[in-house]
């Protein structure tokens, strides 16, 4: 896809100026991402020049991998820097272990290491040293330094043996180099040795080095993840827990005691002869028959009154409700049999019911 295609150029830029400033490992690196993205670009002029890299001499490449190569016979200007430059480079790329890489040794203290790191720092400083190599010895310089100067890390260090060891004041992967893919994106973190320059000769807040973030975009947008501030809000205090749950308890149980204390409301008639139910009355319109509890029935809802309507109004419109749940039976047994007598229903249409 033309997406990769553009990703694949990107790499390839990257890896020429990492060549051309004497970088071979990370040429390497990105030339291998190219070649995953678009198996078709050419990488063989670079290939090439990595084999043939000389740290004496400055790598030429071509500006355009996909250009057409052309001569000149104009001549190659001189690189502007002395033996002692190339030398410096060349004893210090040699060297894996990070007190060879200073010039110290193990028993050194710590005023030593910072004075082998101020002189070789500003003798490869990119800035100062423009022998190809000079950024990636600067960088190692910087790295030997960053583990040695701290206690605990030159500890581990000692104790490990590794020569890849790196240690971070605030967490263990601080110096760990990695690329990581993410749909097209290439992020890549790395120590910074430039802060790291710049903390020791110009100081730095707190003495902490920091890392730097280099990392390109494509479709969207790659957001860091923020650091983690501790909420007070989140971590609540035990005994509030404790007593919240004790009131929601307490809550539960006081409001099934008013529930409690309300009187249970009994209906005041029943369409069926009871126990409780046992004195008959009938309303004055259509005569249907219903029953109450006590005598004083005719104190309370007296002959006439508007409680009284209301509530044979209710015992009609109750008992039209039965008669219509009985008729329905009524009618079902009589889809089979069409003898089967109806006398609910006749009820039901007595009230004008069909």
């Amino acid at each position: 896809m033309d997406g990769n295609k553009d990703e694949a150029l990107r790499c390839i830029k990257i890896a020429e100026s990492a060549l051309k400033s004497g970088d071979k490992q990370r040429a390497l690196k990105f030339v291998k991402i190219a070649k995953q993205l678009d198996p078709t670009i050419q990488t063989d002029h670079i290939f090439s020049a990595a084999e043939n890299f000389d740290y004496s001499k400055p790598t030429p490449l071509r500006e355009n991998h996909h250009s057409t190569p052309h001569t000149t016979d104009q001549p190659e200007t001189s690189a502007k820097y002395s033996d002692e430059h190339i030398r410096v480079v060349r004893e210090i790329r040699k060297n894996k272990d990070y007190y060879a890489i200073l010039g110290v040794e193990k028993s050194s203290s710590s005023e030593e290491i910072k004075r082998a790191y101020k002189k070789l720092s500003l003798k490869v400083h990119p800035d100062k040293n423009k022998v190809p190599g000079a950024e990636e010895a600067f960088k190692s310089v910087s790295k030997a330094f960053n583990c040695l100067n701290n206690e605990q890390s030159r500890r581990n260090y000692d104790q490990t043996g590794n020569e890849n060891y790196n240690y971070t004041l605030q967490n263990e992967n601080f110096a760990r180099r990695r690329t990581r893919r993410t749909g097209r994106d290439f992020f890549e973190e790395e120590l910074d040795p430039d802060e790291i320059f710049r903390s020791f000769f110009f100081g730095s807040q707190g003495g902490v080095y920091h890392r730097r973030n280099h990392y390109r975009q494509r479709n969207y947008n790659e957001n860091p993840r923020p650091n983690h501030v501790p909420n007070p809000n989140l971590n609540p205090n035990p005994a509030d827990v404790q007593n919240a749950v004790l009131l929601i308890v307490l809550i539960c149980i006081l409001f099934v005691f008013i529930m409690a204390s309300f009187p249970f409301m009994e209906p005041e008639y029943s369409l069926q002869k009871s126990h409780a139910y046992h004195i008959a009355k009938a309303t004055e319109d259509r005569g249907v028959e219903y029953f109450v509890k006590g005598e004083d029935f005719e104190q309370r809802f007296p002959k006439g009154g508007d409680m009284r309507e209301r509530l044979e109004r209710s015992v009609v419109r109750d008992y039209k409700g039965l008669l219509g749940r009985y008729c329905q039976t009524e009618l079902q047994r009589r889809f089979w049999d069409h003898g089967h007598p109806t006398p609910y229903c006749d009820k039901l249409k007595s009230f004008g019911i069909a």
